[in-house]
């Protein structure tokens, strides 16, 4: 679908607002690649797409398939918080290496002698 938006000139976050009514029939919402910028409003009203779905499928009883190989910060924070399930991919195509994340609190951090470190 992404590339497909794309090719006809569309914004893929746009999507989301579409009436279909595969979402209510099927009972999902795939969003390949969630991680990705172009599933944020760059101009007013300021929306991200992954909202919008959530919202969507709440409202139709449906589920939401987050996937990346490289999930944002914020959902993964919410599988970790145990909002979302978590599904780790622990090989990758090919010779692909699985990166190390690591999430760091910074409100304990001093960030006046951290930007000098």
């Amino acid at each position: 679908m992404e590339a497909r938006a794309h090719r006809q000139g569309e914004n893929c976050r746009r999507h989301a607002f579409c009436r279909v009514r595969a979402c209510a029939e099927s009972g999902l919402i795939v969003m390949d690649e969630e991680q990705e910028s172009t599933y944020k409003s760059e101009s007013t009203p300021r929306y991200h797409a992954r909202d919008i779905a959530k919202f969507r499928v709440n409202y139709n009883r449906a589920y939401c398939l987050l996937c990346s190989a490289t999930p944002s910060v914020e959902s993964y924070y919410m599988a970790q918080s145990g909002k979302y399930r978590y599904h780790a991919l622990h090989h990758r195509y090919g010779d692909a290496v699985v990166p190390t994340v690591q999430l760091v609190d910074m409100n304990n951090e001093d960030l006046s002698t951290a930007a000098s470190r």
